[in-house]
């Protein structure tokens, strides 16, 4: 995800050098986006896999999977744009 990936370079490149700003303090930080991207893919799996399974019959298990990673990603893409951690425009 383009918006995560900008949000972890900033703070590593902040940590790598600017100043005004502890470099452990930055590290640390860019390490918790990385727990918190792996937790909430943790979250949207397992939805999206709840909403796969509901499907009893039919084909259309594998389609509502894909729809809703879709939904979800789109929505997180959107929260971090809004959480104003990345120069990025805003994601359509």
């Amino acid at each position: 995800m383009k918006y995560v990936n900008a949000q972890r370079r900033s703070l590593r490149t902040a940590a790598s050098g600017e100043r005004g700003f502890s470099a452990s303090a930055l590290a640390a930080a860019a390490r918790r986006v990385d727990v918190a991207e792996g937790a909430w893919k943790k979250y949207r799996d397992a939805h999206c896999t709840m909403i796969e399974n509901s499907f009893t019959t039919g084909t259309g298990s594998f389609s509502a999977r894909v729809a809703c990673q879709i939904r979800l990603t789109r929505s997180r893409l959107h929260q971090v744009w809004e959480d104003g951690w990345t120069k990025l425009p805003e994601p359509q």
